[in-house]
């Protein structure tokens, strides 16, 4: 079996296990395990006949999070699409990845495009089955230019999605099928897999704050009332959250990512008094090289933090990764982390 297919093994094992178990929760509804495999029982058939990736229209619920495992275990590449995105946009992602078909759990579709047919549900009385993915099959694509300009699409293979997740597991965290992640990131962020690809992979639970409160008391509840125990956030949250630093209670928040930004030593400061006992680790990636690739883990000692002019060090490459320098002192990556840029720009970054 090779390891692309091991890693898909892991959502099966999650889903035969741990059936009645919280998978996520969203706008305080609570969907377990089962209904993620019913979802995938209703809609594989129609994923597998329908050519190319997968578009998925990006909605604040279930089935929308649903439709990105329904395509990996089928072994289908997704492309995260925002209804809100200006039509040109749209347009130019789908024709740049090719998409078939889209999943939308409100059967809408992209109206500015209606030659692009929503998937409907095709259940029969078979169980769903793994379909063979190869490692350099696409796991999904995303497209990060922002809303001016032609969309830069970045493909990230299952075999780099493999990698990630085999390097996440080296980094020697204590997680179990009774953790709590956090999602706080849009679809459209490479950072969102992680938050609910590793939960996925465990038989764990992730949480996605309201849209119907303002984003700090939104997260702010997220954390504390759900027990969130791994977090991986943007720096600027730490910034959101500041006003209620003396307020906030987190006993079981054991880990603290952050990542998206460079990370301040004043936010550490703050953290690590907001929240004691939980880790800190500064963990960093461009798209290119699957969702982040080094982590440096914050001493417990603030003052002995590597930085430099207050920006905390990226620390070193994760298991899959190689890391060097070129003689422009431009940071370069390597490894089976990093995709094969068909769609994107040299994957060279400069630190």
């Amino acid at each position: 079996m090779s390891e692309v297919m091991r890693f898909l093994n892991k959502i099966l094992d999650s889903l035969q296990t741990q059936k009645e178990q919280t998978w996520c929760v969203i706008e305080n509804e609570n969907y377990t395990y089962q209904d993620l495999s019913h979802f995938i029982q209703d809609f594989q058939n129609s994923i597998l006949q329908s050519p190319g990736p997968i578009g998925v229209v990006l909605r604040n619920d279930f089935s929308t999070y649903a439709s990105l495992i329904a395509c990996w275990v089928s072994g289908k590449a997704y492309v995260p699409l925002n209804p809100e995105y200006p039509e040109q946009r749209l347009k130019d992602i789908v024709e740049a990845s090719s998409i078939g078909a889209v999943l939308d759990s409100e059967q809408i579709g992209i109206p500015q495009i209606p030659e692009l047919a929503c998937l409907k549900p095709s259940s029969n009385d078979a169980d769903w089955k793994l379909s063979q993915v190869n490692s350099k099959d696409w796991a999904y694509i995303l497209f990060t230019s922002g809303t001016t300009g032609k969309p830069k699409g970045v493909p990230i293979s299952f075999g780099n999605l493999e990698a990630f997740f085999d390097g996440f597991f080296d980094l020697g965290y204590e997680l179990s099928a009774e953790d709590r992640f956090l999602q706080m990131f849009e679809l459209t962020f490479d950072l969102s897999v992680m938050s609910f690809g590793v939960p996925t992979l465990l038989g764990a639970s992730f949480y996605v704050p309201s849209q119907k409160l303002v984003k700090p008391l939104a997260l702010y509840d997220t954390l504390e009332s759900h027990d969130i125990s791994f977090a991986l956030m943007v720096p600027s949250a730490v910034e959101m959250l500041a006003p209620y630093a003396d307020e906030l209670e987190l006993p079981h928040l054991k880990v603290s990512q952050f990542c998206g930004e460079a990370l301040k030593l004043s936010q550490v400061n703050i953290w690590s008094n907001a929240c004691p006992q939980t880790q800190i680790d500064n963990v960093y990636g461009p798209t290119e090289a699957t969702i982040y690739c080094t982590r440096y883990t914050v001493p417990t000692i603030i003052d002995e933090c590597l930085h430099s002019n207050g920006i905390v060090c990226i620390g070193q490459p994760m298991k899959t990764v190689t890391l060097d320098f070129d003689d422009q002192n431009e940071l370069c990556l390597g490894g089976l982390q990093t995709t094969r840029r068909l769609f994107t720009r040299k994957c060279r970054t400069t630190f």
